[in-house]
This record gives C-alpha cells, sequence and structure tokens, in this order.
C-alpha cells in the first residue's frame, strides 16, 4: 500500500504532492504472519535526512507513537508550538483491517508554509567562523538553567547547565543538531534589527518552546565588536517540543 516517487508519497490510496520526505510506516509483514515490518522510504536521499524513528524505538522495541505511519519534511514548527508532531506532513493509524481512511489520517495545516523549512546540508559544509562568533554566547532555558554555546575550530560545543558538553554538528549557519537524537538547535534572528540574533529554539517532550536571548548582545566579526548580526537567542528541538532560550549579555 506504500508507494514514493521522487515528488509524491502514497499510503493506501492516498497520495501526497511532496519533495524532499520521509515515510516511516508500520505494517504486517508480508513473509510471517506474527511479525511486522518498519518501513522506511523517502523521496530522495534529502528527504531520509529528516528521518528521525517514531514509531517504535530501534533498540528496546517498544512503541513511541500511537500512530501507525506519518509523513515527514524540513518543516520546523515556531516557538511555543505545544504539539510539534503538528509539523508532520501527515500522520494516521489504520483500521482493523490494515487499510487507511481519512477519518484516522491528519493532515499538516496550510499556515505549515510559512515555516522554517531545514534543508539537508552539504556532504562538505562548515559554517563559516562569523556564523559560530555570532552564536557563540550564553542562553537562559529557564531560570537558573544556563546553556554556554562556543566554538572550537569548525564546530559548536554546547554546555547544558553543567550536566552534559556535546558537539554540534552544523546543518547550517544558524541550525546545529545534537549528536545521538540528531534534534535540532535553531538560533533566532530578530526581524527589523539587522539580523540580531534574539534566541534559540529547541523541541523538548512534545513541545515547542524558546528560549531567546536578550536583544542587544554583542557580537564581533572581523575585529569589529557590534550589534548587527548579533544572535539573541536559540531555539533547541529536543523530544518532541520546541523550547527558546533567551541570549543573556
Amino acid at each position: 500500500p506504500f508507494a514514493t516517487t521522487r515528488n509524491s508519497i502514497r499510503v493506501d490510496g492516498r497520495e501526497w504532492k511532496v519533495t524532499d520526505s520521509v515515510l516511516q510506516a508500520i505494517y504486517p509483514s508480508p513473509l510471517a504472519a506474527d511479525r511486522y515490518v518498519y518501513l522506511v522510504t523517502a523521496t530522495s536521499p534529502e528527504g531520509l535526512y529528516f528521518w528521525k524513528p517514531q514509531l517504535v524505538h530501534l533498540t528496546m522495541g517498544f512503541p513511541m507513537s500511537a500512530v501507525d505511519w506519518l509523513i515527514q519534511d524540513g518543516r520546523r514548527p515556531p516557538p511555543g508550538t505545544m504539539d510539534a508532531s503538528i509539523a508532520n506532513v501527515a500522520t494516521g493509524i489504520f483500521d482493523a483491517s490494515w487499510r487507511r481512511q481519512d477519518r484516522w489520517s491528519a493532515l499538516r495545516d496550510s499556515s505549515a508554509a510559512k515555516w522554517t523549512l531545514r534543508r539537508a546540508p552539504a556532504k562538505d559544509f562548515v559554517p563559516s567562523p562569523a556564523a559560530l562568533r555570532a552564536v557563540a554566547g550564553r542562553y537562559e532555558l529557564f531560570p537558573g538553567f544556563i546553556i554556554t554555546f562556543r566554538p572550537e575550530g569548525t564546530k559548536l560545543v554546547g554546555d547544558f547547565g553543567g550536566q552534559a558538553t556535546l558537539t554540534l554538528t552544523a546543518e547550517s549557519d544558524s541550525i546545529f543538531l545534537l549528536p545521538d537524537t540528531g534534534d535540532a538547535v535553531e538560533f533566532i534572528r530578530a526581524p527589523g534589527d539587522a539580523g540580531a540574533i534574539v534566541g534559540a529554539t529547541a523541541r523538548d517532550g512534545g513541545n515547542a518552546g524558546n528560549a531567546g536571548a536578550l536583544a542587544g548582545a554583542t557580537a564581533r566579526d572581523g575585529g569589529n565588536a557590534g550589534n548587527a548580526g548579533a544572535i539573541a537567542g536559540a531555539s533547541l528541538d529536543y523530544r518532541g517540543s520546541v523550547v527558546l532560550a533567551k541570549r543573556l549579555p
């Protein structure tokens, strides 16, 4: 019942016109009546980049979601989103006969077209030194919990409240991925302020939130200190919700 092309994904008779997207599904095995298969199929290598196991824990085997199938792409919900799963293109459960029905399918709202669209990075992508300096700083996720980001060579290192120190992988000059989970940390720029970064967002437990940086943070670029292009906050993508951390002066 599943099919993918460069421009579409089909689930049991319903087709979605999508690009750079990935489908994952649980379905009875055609080879063993007492087994199931975990299907992952993408429209492109760039689409497969956005796959994160969300149906079953691949190590422990327990369910991680109430749905049987979902389609993902690079759309990222804004900070404050309480259920970050609404970023999925579509999700659903099968009926007792393992057929898809519209009434058991949920589609993404058209307003998502305005959200950040992540894209898979080039294989040899390295963030610029200026970009790393711009995002470096201290961010307050909640009172008393400070995340500190600093550049180390071409990498960004984060100290998470003294509990863990992690080296993040750059997806772009403003989005970095946490190791192991692949959760995204996005540094947010303020509109109308010469691109100053105002916060960072992340996902946490299904909710989207902000860890915003205070406006007026100073960044250095080419030896000159100034506010133009300064990062004021970062968003973290962690366990399903998006949270915003404020940047501290």
